[in-house]
């Protein structure tokens, strides 16, 4: 029963991974999220004088930045630029 489980799991995990449109998400929010990314990972809480989280729901919490840009970005990564390539390509 478990050994289903971790299977079910890793498939999930392995197809969102390896799709290009969760992959193009995800690193077009983290290149739009910058900020929350680095604060999380480089910044100590002495720094600040809030913990990150407080931190980061006040300062960070833009919907555009959080899921306008990126989407809109993915979207283009994965239809407008190839069909430019494919252009750039047959002109060639």
């Amino acid at each position: 029963m478990f050994d289903d489980i971790k299977k079910s799991i890793s498939a999930i995990l392995y197809e969102r991974t390896t799709s290009p449109l969760f992959g193009t998400f995800i690193i077009s929010w983290i290149v739009c999220n910058w900020k929350i990314v680095y604060l999380t990972f480089f910044v100590s809480e002495d720094k600040i004088e809030i913990n990150k989280i407080d931190y980061i729901t006040t300062n960070c919490n833009d919907m555009w930045n959080l899921i306008w840009f990126p989407l809109i970005s993915t979207f283009v990564l994965i239809t407008i630029i190839p069909v430019f390539s494919n252009g750039a390509y047959w002109l060639s």
